[in-house]
C-alpha cells in the first residue's frame, strides 16, 4: 500500500468491491471520490458500480493512480468465505471458526454475496462471528426461555417442521433454536424476520460465548411424539396430532431454561381457540417465502 492510492478487493471477474477499502489520503485518491460521487449521483448507481466507472474513466485518462488488488485470501468476500470455503453452515474442525480458530488465514471477511442486511446478520450469527447483543440482550438474556428440536429427516419437510416448533414456541412464550440446516438456502429472511424476529435463535447459539453458562446446562429434553394422538392422514401415511391446551398444560410451567422436544417429524398442534389465534395463523402462512441461497427477491409462499 505504501506506493498505491488505493487497495480494495476483487468482487467478480474485473469488477472491485467497494465495501471494504485500505484509502491513501492522496490527491488522486480525493479526486477519485468525488467523481465517484458525482457519477452516483447523476446517473443514479450504487456506490461501487460508480466507483468502477471512475476507475475505469482515470485508467482512460492515462492517470497516475494506481489502485492495488487485495489478497483474496487474506480479504474473503462471502462467495470466497462462505461457498469457495465450504461453510455454508458452522464447520467445528474449520480453522477459522470463532470456537477453535487456529492457523486461520483470514483475516478480514466482507459479507457479502448474500442479499439484505437480515440474512447477512443472520449468517454473520450463524457463524458465530456476530457478537452485539442489543437492548434486547440477544444472547446474554438469565431470563428468556427457548425450545429446541431435532432437524426433519427430509430437507423437504424442514419448513413444515419449523412451523410446527414456531407454533410451540407461540403457545409456550419460548424461544425457538434451529436444529442444523441451512435456513438461508429455504426461505427469504427479510420476510420470515417481519413476522418472527427474536422469535428463533439461529442452530450455533448455544455455542455463542456470550450465552449464560448456567442456561446451556438448564435443559430437560421431551420426546413431543409421545404425548400426541395418532391418526391416519393419506393412505400410507400417519401424522400424530396435539392440541394447543395440551402443549400449555403439559409444558407451560417448566422452569427449564431450554426444552429439547426431539423429533417434530409429522406432529401437527391444533389450536383448541381458532379465533385467538388468527393472527399467528396468518403470520405462519405469510411468513415463508421461498429463496435460493443468494437470498434473491421471490414472492412464491412455501
Amino acid at each position: 500500500m505504501t506506493y498505491s492510492d488505493l487497495a480494495l478487493p476483487w468482487d467478480a471477474e474485473g469488477v472491485y468491491n467497494s465495501g471494504f477499502v485500505v484509502i491513501n489520503p492522496t490527491t488522486e485518491c480525493m479526486h477519485l471520490y468525488r467523481m465517484t460521487r458525482d457519477i452516483a449521483k447523476n446517473a443514479n448507481v450504487d456506490d461501487q458500480t460508480a466507483l468502477n466507472w471512475a476507475l475505469q474513466k482515470l485508467k482512460a485518462q492515462n492517470s497516475k493512480f494506481q489502485a492495488e488488488v487485495l489478497d483474496q485470501e487474506l480479504y474473503a468476500n462471502g462467495q470466497q468465505y462462505i461457498v469457495v470455503g465450504n461453510r455454508s453452515l458452522l464447520r467445528a474442525n474449520d480453522p477459522c471458526s470463532f470456537i477453535n480458530r487456529t492457523r486461520c488465514p483470514v483475516m478480514v471477511i466482507h459479507n457479502n454475496w448474500i442479499l439484505t442486511k437480515e440474512a447477512k446478520i443472520y449468517r454473520f450469527r450463524e457463524h458465530l462471528l456476530w457478537l452485539y447483543d442489543g437492548e434486547n440482550q440477544y444472547y446474554s438474556s438469565q431470563t428468556r426461555k427457548y425450545l429446541t428440536y431435532t432437524g426433519a429427516s427430509a430437507a423437504e419437510d424442514q419448513v413444515t417442521v419449523l412451523r410446527t416448533a414456531l407454533t410451540l414456541g407461540h403457545l409456550l412464550e419460548r424461544t425457538v433454536i434451529l436444529p442444523r440446516f441451512c435456513l438461508t438456502s429455504l426461505i427469504l429472511i427479510r420476510t420470515f424476520e417481519t413476522f418472527f424476529s427474536n422469535r428463533y435463535r439461529e442452530s450455533s447459539f448455544l455455542q455463542h460465548p456470550k450465552v449464560p453458562a448456567v442456561l446451556k446446562h438448564n435443559m430437560i429434553n421431551y420426546q413431543l411424539s409421545a404425548y400426541t394422538n395418532r391418526y391416519l392422514l393419506l393412505e400410507n401415511k400417519t401424522q400424530t396430532i396435539i392440541t394447543s391446551d395440551n402443549v400449555k398444560t403439559l409444558f407451560k410451567n417448566s422452569s427449564f431454561s431450554v426444552i429439547n422436544f426431539g423429533v417434530l417429524d409429522g406432529i401437527q398442534v391444533t389450536f383448541s381457540k381458532q379465533a385467538t389465534d388468527r393472527t399467528f395463523d396468518r403470520m405462519l402462512r405469510e411468513a415463508f417465502r421461498k429463496s435460493d441461497y443468494w437470498q434473491r427477491t421471490s414472492l412464491e409462499l412455501l
